[in-house]
Protein backbone atom coordinates (compact mmCIF):
# COMPACT_ATOMS: atom_id res chain seq x y z
CA UNK A 1 0.00 0.00 0.00
CA UNK A 2 1.22 3.49 -0.85
CA UNK A 3 1.09 6.43 1.47
CA UNK A 4 -0.51 9.44 -0.16
CA UNK A 5 2.76 11.37 -0.14
CA UNK A 6 4.51 8.47 -1.91
CA UNK A 7 2.17 8.34 -4.92
CA UNK A 8 3.77 11.17 -6.98
CA UNK A 9 7.22 9.70 -6.37
CA UNK A 10 6.00 6.28 -7.48
CA UNK A 11 4.47 7.77 -10.66
CA UNK A 12 7.83 9.40 -11.40
CA UNK A 13 9.73 6.13 -10.85
CA UNK A 14 7.39 4.21 -13.15
CA UNK A 15 7.50 6.88 -15.87
CA UNK A 16 11.31 6.91 -15.73
CA UNK A 17 11.43 3.11 -15.84
CA UNK A 18 9.24 3.09 -18.95
CA UNK A 19 11.12 5.90 -20.70
CA UNK A 20 8.16 8.28 -20.58
CA UNK A 21 9.38 10.78 -17.99
CA UNK A 22 10.37 13.97 -19.78
CA UNK A 23 9.15 12.60 -23.11
CA UNK A 24 5.45 13.41 -22.87
CA UNK A 25 3.63 16.25 -24.60
CA UNK A 26 2.80 18.94 -22.06
CA UNK A 27 -0.94 18.50 -22.69
CA UNK A 28 -1.00 14.70 -22.76
CA UNK A 29 -3.50 12.76 -20.70
CA UNK A 30 -0.63 11.11 -18.84
CA UNK A 31 0.87 14.42 -17.67
CA UNK A 32 -2.46 15.39 -16.10
CA UNK A 33 -3.37 11.92 -14.86
CA UNK A 34 0.02 11.11 -13.29
CA UNK A 35 1.40 14.27 -11.67
CA UNK A 36 4.86 13.56 -10.26
CA UNK A 37 5.05 16.40 -7.73
CA UNK A 38 3.38 16.26 -4.33
CA UNK A 39 2.67 19.99 -4.58
CA UNK A 40 0.45 19.36 -7.61
CA UNK A 41 -1.55 16.72 -5.71
CA UNK A 42 -1.87 18.97 -2.67
CA UNK A 43 -2.84 21.97 -4.83
CA UNK A 44 -5.69 20.26 -6.66
CA UNK A 45 -6.99 18.79 -3.41
CA UNK A 46 -6.92 22.20 -1.72
CA UNK A 47 -8.66 23.75 -4.72
CA UNK A 48 -11.60 21.33 -4.70
CA UNK A 49 -11.99 21.64 -0.94
CA UNK A 50 -12.15 25.44 -1.20
CA UNK A 51 -14.52 25.50 -4.20
CA UNK A 52 -18.18 26.06 -3.55
CA UNK A 53 -19.67 23.89 -6.27
CA UNK A 54 -21.96 20.91 -6.17
CA UNK A 55 -19.54 17.96 -6.26
CA UNK A 56 -22.02 15.20 -5.57
CA UNK A 57 -25.83 15.38 -5.55
CA UNK A 58 -26.79 17.83 -2.79
CA UNK A 59 -23.19 18.04 -1.55
CA UNK A 60 -21.18 21.23 -1.95
CA UNK A 61 -18.09 19.91 -0.19
CA UNK A 62 -15.47 17.56 -1.60
CA UNK A 63 -15.30 14.61 0.87
CA UNK A 64 -12.26 14.68 3.19
CA UNK A 65 -11.67 10.98 2.54
CA UNK A 66 -11.27 11.43 -1.23
CA UNK A 67 -7.71 12.29 -2.31
CA UNK A 68 -7.32 13.33 -5.94
CA UNK A 69 -4.29 11.79 -7.64
CA UNK A 70 -4.86 13.11 -11.17
CA UNK A 71 -7.27 14.59 -13.66
CA UNK A 72 -8.25 13.95 -17.26
CA UNK A 73 -8.17 17.52 -18.58
CA UNK A 74 -11.94 17.63 -19.06
CA UNK A 75 -12.97 18.49 -15.49
CA UNK A 76 -12.98 14.93 -14.17
CA UNK A 77 -10.73 13.52 -11.44
CA UNK A 78 -9.07 10.25 -10.51
CA UNK A 79 -8.99 9.72 -6.76
CA UNK A 80 -8.50 7.24 -3.95
CA UNK A 81 -10.06 6.82 -0.55
CA UNK A 82 -7.58 7.71 2.17
CA UNK A 83 -9.15 5.00 4.34
CA UNK A 84 -8.84 2.22 1.78
CA UNK A 85 -6.30 -0.54 2.31
CA UNK A 86 -6.17 -1.61 -1.35
CA UNK A 87 -5.86 1.90 -2.87
CA UNK A 88 -8.57 1.36 -5.47
CA UNK A 89 -8.74 4.27 -7.92
CA UNK A 90 -12.09 5.93 -8.60
CA UNK A 91 -13.21 8.30 -11.33
CA UNK A 92 -15.22 11.43 -10.58
CA UNK A 93 -17.50 12.40 -13.47
CA UNK A 94 -18.26 16.13 -13.26
CA UNK A 95 -21.24 15.88 -15.62
CA UNK A 96 -23.12 13.22 -13.65
CA UNK A 97 -21.65 14.19 -10.24
CA UNK A 98 -20.91 10.52 -9.64
CA UNK A 99 -18.09 8.43 -8.28
CA UNK A 100 -17.31 5.45 -10.51
CA UNK A 101 -15.11 2.44 -9.83
CA UNK A 102 -12.12 2.75 -12.15
CA UNK A 103 -9.06 0.59 -11.43
CA UNK A 104 -8.39 -1.87 -8.60
CA UNK A 105 -5.02 -0.33 -7.64
CA UNK A 106 -2.61 2.54 -8.21
CA UNK A 107 -0.44 0.28 -10.37
CA UNK A 108 -3.39 -0.72 -12.58
CA UNK A 109 -4.25 2.96 -12.89
CA UNK A 110 -0.70 3.73 -14.01
CA UNK A 111 -0.86 0.95 -16.61
CA UNK A 112 -4.15 2.36 -17.91
CA UNK A 113 -2.65 5.86 -18.29
CA UNK A 114 0.44 4.41 -19.97
CA UNK A 115 -1.73 2.46 -22.41
CA UNK A 116 -3.47 5.67 -23.49
CA UNK A 117 -0.10 7.32 -24.10
CA UNK A 118 1.27 4.38 -26.08
CA UNK A 119 -1.92 4.07 -28.17
CA UNK A 120 -1.91 7.79 -29.00
CA UNK A 121 1.68 7.52 -30.27
CA UNK A 122 0.80 4.79 -32.78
Amino acid sequence: MFKIEDIPKKFKEWLKRDGLYGNLHEYSHTILALPTELEVHEGINLLVRESEVEWFPNSFQWPDDYWIIGEDGAGNFYFISKQSEDQEVYFYNHETLEKEDFEPSIEHYYKYCKSIEVESDE
